[in-house]
């Protein structure tokens, strides 16, 4: 049976944010005895929820979200802890033809491991497309470098932050996801899925 897993976290007012970022509204109206039709107002940023940054987030001169590729809007998804070996996961992407490769925080380690340029590169390569994190960021927000950002999106490599994985193991699955189609260039909220038979 084909299980639909949705790793999208809901946008409401007490979510945790980046620190910086705007605070979230959600301001709703109850029906009243008119039956006039009910309009919610959302107020966010553009890297609210589960998000995805695209290369103009820190690069002057890099592709904007209106430049996402829709053939990346699905594909072939790997989950791993963040502290797996560099070895196994460059394996695991090589033999199973990974686009989506997905860092899920494991108990040992909050943290996301350090991206180099050359392996950047490598992931590159082997044909990654989107590397996505259950973390805020895949940097640490103590640090100002953002170089993680800079050596994945330099590449090419869509980043998604602050995924809902806690009903997932690791493992292979199909992924859908969409970015918002707005005017804003640096990022935006997406819906996204695993599936797994």
């Amino acid at each position: 049976m084909v299980k639909y897993i949705d790793i999208t976290r809901t946008i409401k007012p007490d979510m945790e944010t980046y620190p910086g970022d705007p605070f979230v509204q959600v301001i709703s109206e109850t029906h009243n005895e008119t039956g006039d039709p009910i309009i919610s107002k959302l107020s966010l940023g553009s890297h609210t929820g589960t998000h995805i940054d695209a290369p103009f987030h820190v690069i002057r001169n890099g592709d904007s979200i209106a430049g996402f590729p829709l053939q990346l809007s699905e594909g072939k998804a790997l989950v791993i802890k963040s502290d797996e070996p560099l070895a196994k996961i460059k394996e695991g992407i090589e033999y199973n033809g990974i686009q989506f490769l997905i860092f899920k925080k494991s108990y040992e380690t909050q943290q996301f491991p350090l991206i180099t340029c050359l392996l950047a590169k490598e992931f590159k390569e082997l044909g990654i497309e989107l590397i996505g994190t259950d973390l805020l960021s895949i940097d640490d927000e103590s640090t100002k470098s953002f170089l993680n950002h800079k050596n994945i999106l330099s590449q090419k490599i869509w980043v998604v932050e602050s995924l809902e994985l806690s009903s997932t193991i690791s493992g292979i699955y199909r992924y859908m996801l969409l970015p918002m189609k707005t005017s804003a260039r640096d990022g935006s909220p997406v819906r996204a899925l695993l599936i797994r038979k």
